[in-house]
């Protein structure tokens, strides 16, 4: 079991470390190295060792601590420590469990917990000690760079993607990557929008990569919507929301923001689910490596649907051999040249993850057509 608490006062961390007979509490700065953390943390090391090793110390004799007063286990809670002549008031720079407290401080009574410092005070400095300058110069370019392929993402795949396999790559990659960077190096990055991480009390400068993450991730929804159709959407659901939870676990595990925001959980959980069905529908068609396996369909029926805005979406209705019908979308060009009866060339089988899905090639001729005239129809 860990014998230290990592501790904040305004942008100073510390780390309270308990000993035998007396408790630490030692300055988390550039001279507290990996190896010295080892050796304080083994708890044999004499007060002039701490010293020796140019550390910033305050320590409390055992017997001194008259006692504690804890506010809560997460991170920001009020901490108090109550000696003969003094208290040093702290708040949690981390997460911890009751069991983890109750270690530390085994033997030590408990006073009656203080009232904890507005959200604001708690949420605004954790990132400023974590940052280094050298790093920040590297992440904040990335951060313009990663935004910037967020938007070139949402027009390009809208505009020039349709199943074209490199674009929803390079939307996959920069929404990859932008989550990693977020959950490895949560001390630079932020998903909030820049009212909102101002309105809970963050100060520290920060990269918002909201626009990275859902610009991705939204347009591989919106390509996906243009490109496919299923015949049972409930596989397509399932995943997403697996998908969804499993991404909102990964954040809130790495990410200190996601944690102490109640709102951002939610917004994470239902953002992730929604942008999760293009990524699904995407990965699915990816990597499926039979997607050119076609057959010849008759057009049941061509429909328009005028959403909000006056945008259109064409789709058509075509026959399988099994009898079944499938409703797929459809660009406007090829809305124009097809109708009721026209036989057209589609895929339609189970994808890399198992969903099975349809798309259009091609048209192929019109039934109208005499037999001794077919006209073979271009690609859209």
């Amino acid at each position: 079991m860990d014998n230290y608490l990592l501790l904040q006062k305004n942008s100073r961390i510390s780390l309270l470390v308990k000993y035998t007979d007396r408790y630490h509490i030692i300055a988390v700065n550039n001279k507290l190295d990996d190896d010295k953390e080892e050796k304080v943390l083994a708890g044999n090391c004499s007060d002039a060792v701490i010293d020796e090793m140019g550390l910033t110390r305050v320590t409390i004799m055992a017997k001194d601590l008259r006692g504690v007063a804890i506010g809560g286990c997460c991170a920001g809670d009020v901490i108090v420590l109550y000696t003969k002549d003094k208290k040093l008031k702290y708040v949690l720079s981390d997460d911890y469990s009751d069991e983890e407290i109750n270690v530390v401080f085994t033997g030590i009574e408990r006073f009656q917990p203080p009232k904890n410092g507005s959200s604001k005070s708690r949420k605004a400095e954790w990132r400023t000690e974590m940052q280094t300058e050298s790093v920040w110069k590297v992440m904040k370019p990335i951060g313009v760079i990663l935004n910037f392929c967020g938007i070139v993402c949402l027009f390009g795949i809208c505009l020039f993607g349709r199943l074209n396999a490199l674009w929803s790559i390079f939307c996959l990659v920069t929404m990859a990557v932008s989550i990693g960077l977020y959950c490895f190096f949560p001390q630079y990055f932020s998903i909030m929008g820049k009212k909102e991480y101002k309105r809970v009390g963050y100060t520290a400068k920060v990269n918002h990569l909201n626009v990275a993450i859902i610009a991705s991730a939204f347009a591989l929804t919106l390509r996906s919507m243009s490109d496919f159709g299923f015949l049972n959407w409930i596989p397509v659901l399932i995943a997403s929301v697996v998908s969804g939870f499993v991404v909102t676990i990964i954040m809130y595990i790495f990410s200190k923001e996601v944690r102490e925001n109640t709102s951002l959980k939610i917004v994470v959980l239902l953002l992730s689910v929604l942008c999760s069905t293009g990524i699904v529908e995407q990965l699915n068609h990816l990597a499926n490596f039979d997607a050119d396996e076609y057959q010849i369909c008759t057009v049941i029926d061509t429909e328009i649907y005028e959403g909000r805005k006056h945008v259109e979406q064409y789709y058509c209705t075509v026959a399988l051999a099994s009898g079944s019908e499938v409703e797929i979308p459809i660009s406007r060009s090829v809305y124009k040249k097809i109708q009721s009866g026209d036989l057209v060339t589609i895929y339609i089988g189970k994808g890399a993850l198992g969903i099975e899905y349809a798309y259009f090639v091609e048209p192929v001729f019109s039934e109208a057509s005499s037999n001794a005239d077919v006209k073979l129809w271009p690609s859209p």
